[in-house]
């Protein structure tokens, strides 16, 4: 017979022996309360091991109970455990919930430009950068290289806001067509 961990671990070799006794003796009365209070054999051999470890905790208490007040002391720690063990697997079960629906929301759908930028080579999009004018090349270099503003970009060109961003759609329109002629086409 396999003995949990907890119960091998044991660095007193009395209290290792009695809880061997004990395990040998409830093993298959602990094993059938924690799997008709789990899903499936694996989670009710963890609540067993789980219960283990508690009632290492109360070996003294244990030493001091007669066979039926054992016996019940065992599966009511079996319950607890698997109450806990529930508990636990649900709050776990919630975070990883919680973090797909966060990777769902930062992660947005690709739009059809993201899907032929992707596809495109460096080289590309070097290639259709450097077939725009010298002021759309300004304002795309300034605004996703230097990471500035709209606004900051406008101070610096001494041009108003809408002119930003009607060179940058423009720029990234012509840059989105000449990938596409690129043999891109989605």
């Amino acid at each position: 017979m396999l003995f949990p961990f907890a119960i091998l671990a044991t660095n007193n070799e009395n209290d290792r022996e009695f809880m061997k006794e004990l395990y040998v003796t409830y093993h298959i009365t602990m094993l059938r309360m924690a799997r008709s209070l789990t899903d499936s054999m694996a989670d009710a051999e963890d609540v067993v091991s789980g219960a283990c470890l508690s009632l290492i905790n109360k070996i003294s208490l244990l030493r001091t109970l007669d066979c039926n007040t054992l016996e019940g002391y065992v599966i009511s720690t079996v319950k607890n455990e698997a109450f806990l063990y529930y508990r636990k697997k649900k709050r776990r079960s919630r975070i990883i919930e919680k973090q797909r629906l966060t990777e769902q929301i930062t992660m947005p759908e690709p739009t059809p430009e993201d899907a032929v930028l992707e596809k495109s080579t460096v080289e590309e999009l070097i290639k259709c950068i450097a077939e725009l004018s010298e002021d759309d090349q300004m304002v795309l270099r300034m605004k996703y290289f230097q990471k500035e503003t709209d606004e900051e970009i406008a101070r610096i060109l001494g041009v108003q806001k809408s002119t930003v961003r009607s060179r940058l759609c423009r720029a990234r329109q012509q840059i989105m067509t000449g990938l596409k002629e690129n043999k891109h086409e989605i």
